[in-house]
């Protein structure tokens, strides 16, 4: 879901709070125990929309994994239909995605392996396939609109049913960040990263109550309880087709007894008839709301018995914008912490701003050192808040392992890349790269601590590099690069520069050159991996001995087209020397033409423009999307006065699977000689990646 579709339901939710009040009906209400189940749980949208429309107030709402989030989105404020637009607006693969990209400033290696350490040397990780970075950030997005540090005090009163990792206790969360609160209900083990929570890390509360009856008649007492249940029903071992649904039913079986405690104690139980789907369902969301609404409406003459027996819900009180009395930075150096807080000073006094502090957790998570942040609101007193910004810091140490191989290059290789935080001060990075195959790599990245939006960074290069360019014989250099330079980063927004020196071998000869560098980055790309909409540009410039100008440019325009489609637009520039390999311009690669990938185009000056019109094929919510792409690309090779020498293109088909892990696709291409090309490759492409510019 795009952050300009959020900024709608964000103006939605505002107004069903306005129009709070008028909820809440003469006759008694109802509590809610929402049941976990996965996309299951989306049958909840279609329960409360018959509610709704029956005049049956809520009460309360208490919520277990994906029945806390729904639970949670409707005691916020959003009532049914909108409810139902949300869960319909919802990419769960993309939500669930979290490949993690590499810190390193030379680029991005997506791992095939991760683990993380502390400074110990002690594992920490990754304790589940998915950290859960971008649900947090879509709850954040939806429950922009909520002013309450205490769930008591939403439009119907909630609480969130999670498990203490620790001591496997139920943890009741009533009050805090209510999108931290939904994320911990929802730590499904194994899949999702555990969540820390009022100093605990919490689990799935799927595994202390899944149905949580007992909790709803504690917490709400006087009220009828009406359980909705979307749990798995047991299946048989032929009918288990992957790793989730055998923890799907294990789950189901080991909190059997608990469940049937719960059922047996509630008022009166509806059951969707979703038992037998799969716990993660990417497709079909109108035809679970719709199971919800029906199995709600063969129960409403006991739900409208219920209600006229129940004791009435007490008017909620006028909800009034609440102004700012503090702004509060948690999990930074105090220095750091500081600087955040009086950069977002101008926010106290005046009305609590949700956009502009979502806006601030996104700048503040451009930190190499910053996991995820999140914000909470505290009380302050009467009609005012402090807003906590909670940084979570990224692992002490990491290390990555992916590579890459293809048929269109004759490349194959095996990266490994490590992150160590905190080396000699606090908020310092090291980062460090080998690449093995038939071209080697390495690299030692230092960054200093980050002082505001800046900071320093010094690295060290080698690699070897082979090129066979079209009509030419094959050509191999070594080159070794030292660097500093200094960047500021802001809103999608990074500058830089500073120093370069490079040593180049090449033909028994020794060439060494040093200069200013200059780059600039700018990006508004929803996803920087798979992106649906936005535009990025990058751009380098390097002086080499204050003589030669070498620069690269490149940028990529991404715009939806229809409910499965989009338009990407994307091309580049470089000017280079076409006298020495390591520094000439090259037509050939992922980046421009596939079909010159083994054979590129060499010259003083390269540019190239693609059009492609990529389809969603098939979502699943393990593997990803899968996509068809059509593009067609055109490339021009010129001399040093911009004359043009060589005009290749191509046009193809190829079939991308942009993946959790190292991704990739598979290609059949037609070029300007007439050739068809079929080709696949896998991984992260290190070539035309060049150290300079």
């Amino acid at each position: 879901m795009g952050w300009r579709a959020m900024k709608g339901f964000l103006a939605l939710g505002v107004g069903l709070l306005v129009l709070g009040g008028a909820a809440w009906g003469e006759t008694g209400g109802v509590v809610l125990a929402l049941s976990g189940g996965g996309t299951k749980g989306f049958a909840h949208v279609g329960v409360i929309q018959v509610l709704e429309r029956a005049g049956i107030p809520v009460a309360g709402i208490v919520g277990t994994s994906m029945g806390s989030i729904i639970g949670g989105l409707r005691a916020a404020g959003y009532d049914g239909a909108s409810l139902e637009e949300v869960v319909r607006g919802i990419d769960l693969p993309a939500l669930l995605d979290d490949r993690n990209a590499s810190s390193s400033a030379n680029g991005e290696v997506h791992s095939l392996f991760r683990r993380t350490f502390d400074r110990r040397g002690r594992s920490t990780g990754p304790l589940g396939i998915m950290e859960g970075k971008h649900l947090l950030s879509t709850l954040h997005q939806l429950t922009a609109q909520v002013r309450e540090g205490n769930f008591d005090d939403l439009p119907i009163p909630f609480v969130a049913v999670a498990t203490d990792m620790e001591t496997g206790e139920t943890l009741l969360i009533r009050r805090g960040s209510l999108a931290s609160a939904l994320r911990a209900s929802m730590a499904i083990p194994g899949f999702f990263e555990p969540w820390p929570v009022e100093g605990r890390m919490a689990l799935d509360g799927g595994l202390v109550a899944n149905l949580p009856v007992h909790i709803a008649k504690e917490v709400f007492p006087g009220y009828p309880v009406v359980a909705v249940d979307v749990s798995s029903a047991l299946q048989p071992a032929s009918r288990l087709r992957n790793a989730v649904e055998v923890f799907d039913q294990s789950t189901a079986i080991m909190t059997r007894q608990g469940y049937l405690d719960n059922l047996r104690a509630a008022d009166l139980v509806i059951r969707p008839a979703v038992g037998d789907r799969p716990m993660l369902e990417s497709g079909h969301v109108g035809e679970i709301v719709a199971l919800g609404r029906q199995a709600a409406e063969q129960e409403l003459s006991g739900l409208l018995r219920l209600a006229a027996a129940a004791p009435p819900v007490p008017p909620r009180p006028a909800r009034a914008d609440r102004t700012v009395a503090a702004v509060r930075v948690e999990g930074l150096s105090p220095v750091t912490g500081a600087f955040l807080e009086h950069s977002y000073s101008s926010w106290v006094g005046r009305p609590f701003d949700a956009v502009a502090v979502l806006d601030a957790c996104e700048t503040i998570k451009e930190r190499d050192d910053v996991g995820v942040v999140e914000y909470r609101l505290e009380d302050a007193g009467v009609g005012q808040v402090a807003v906590v910004l909670q940084v979570h810091p990224a692992p002490d140490v990491e290390i990555r392992v992916g590579g890459y191989t293809s048929n269109l290059a004759p490349e194959r290789w095996l990266a490994v890349e490590g992150v160590q935080r905190g080396v000699w001060a606090e908020g310092d990075i090291l980062t460090s790269e080998l690449r093995v195959g038939e071209d080697w790599g390495a690299g030692l990245h230092y960054f200093a601590p980050v002082s505001g939006f800046r900071r320093m960074e010094y690295y060290l290069e080698a690699r070897s590099e082979t090129v066979t360019p079209h009509g030419m014989d094959r050509e191999a250099w070594d080159r070794y690069v030292a660097g500093v330079r200094r960047f500021f980063w802001r809103d999608g927004m990074e500058i830089g520069w500073g120093i370069v020196g490079e040593r180049v071998e090449y033909g028994g000869e020794t060439q060494s050159a040093w200069g200013p560098k200059v780059s600039l980055s700018w990006s508004t790309l929803d996803n920087p991996d798979d992106p649906t909409e936005g535009v990025r540009f990058q751009g380098n410039l390097w002086w080499s001995n204050l003589d030669a100008l070498l620069w690269t440019a490149d940028m990529l325009w991404v715009q939806p087209w229809g409910a499965q489609s989009r338009l990407l637009l994307s091309g580049g520039v470089q000017g280079g020397d076409a006298s020495s390999p390591a520094h000439a311009a090259y037509l050939g690669g992922p980046k421009d033409l596939f079909h010159l990938a083994s054979t590129p185009w060499r010259g003083e000056r390269s540019a190239w423009v693609r059009l492609g019109i990529r389809r969603m094929l098939w979502e699943s919510v393990l593997l990803g999307p899968i996509y068809g792409d059509l593009f067609v690309t055109r490339g021009a090779l010129f001399d040093e006065d911009w004359d043009e020498v060589a005009s290749p293109w191509e046009a193809g088909l190829a079939l991308a699977v942009p993946g959790k892990l190292l991704g990739g696709r598979v290609l059949v291409i037609y070029d300007g000689d007439g050739n068809v090309t079929f080709g696949f490759e896998l991984g992260s492409d290190f070539r035309r990646r060049e150290i300079i510019p």
